[in-house]
């Protein structure tokens, strides 16, 4: 991928042990990572943090402006956590499940040690999520699309 000034190109990893791990050991010029993984490094001064993928800032890392801030806008990527059962689980064990993780999420305990680990907890329902993951998928596969057309991907057939 190329951009004003820069060369990049995708290195999959299995996981962000592994990336983290290559961009410590001086194999990789950056990374994008999730933010409770990069911190400790970061205060560590193994790694340095150059800005945060989000619409805001991090209230753990504070300091650290974001891509948009940068002027580097259409980067914004928020990594979220869901829950998921089989299709066949029965209703009330959703529900019951439903409302436990609501219940988790407005928790005062767990909303500290997440946000001081730099993430952030915003409760979403099944419908919610659903749409969410939709939209995600519709931006990237637009990203994708306009990448091979301007080269940047090649297909292989």
């Amino acid at each position: 991928m190329n951009g004003p000034g820069i060369k990049a190109r995708h290195i999959p990893y299995n996981g962000g042990g592994p990336c983290l791990a290559a961009l410590v050991g001086g194999h990789l010029d950056f990374a994008t990572q999730w933010p409770p993984t990069s911190i400790p490094l970061a205060e560590g001064k193994k790694l340095k943090i150059l800005a945060v993928q989000g619409d805001r800032r991090l209230k753990a890392i504070p300091d650290v402006p974001t891509t948009g801030e940068l002027g580097i806008a259409g980067v914004e990527w928020q990594q979220w956590i869901g829950f998921a059962v089989p299709n066949k689980t029965p209703e009330d064990i959703v529900e019951k499940l439903r409302e436990v993780a609501q219940k988790v999420a407005v928790d005062e305990s767990f909303i500290n040690i997440l946000t001081n680990a730099g993430g952030e907890v915003i409760f979403m329902d099944g419908p919610t999520m659903t749409k969410r993951k939709f939209q995600e998928s519709q931006k990237f596969a637009e990203l994708f699309k306009q990448l091979v057309e301007e080269g940047e991907i090649k297909l292989e057939k």
